[in-house]
């Protein structure tokens, strides 16, 4: 198993920890477009995208 891939599935773990940890919508979407995009190499639909770009919207 090459190292890169150990550290995604190290990240996609810390994100879903931190998803269920703060129990937001967005959070939960977050790290299920970073195990799809990162990990499985797939495209994320576009709502997906839209609910984990929400949790974003106080950086702006």
């Amino acid at each position: 198993m090459p190292l890169t891939l150990l550290g995604r599935l190290t990240a996609a773990t810390h994100h879903q920890d931190m998803g269920r940890g703060v129990r937001e919508e967005w959070a939960a979407a977050m790290s299920k477009v970073y195990l799809l995009s990162e990990v499985l190499g797939m495209d994320p639909d576009s709502e997906l995208v839209r609910r984990a770009s929400d949790g974003l919207t106080w950086m702006s």
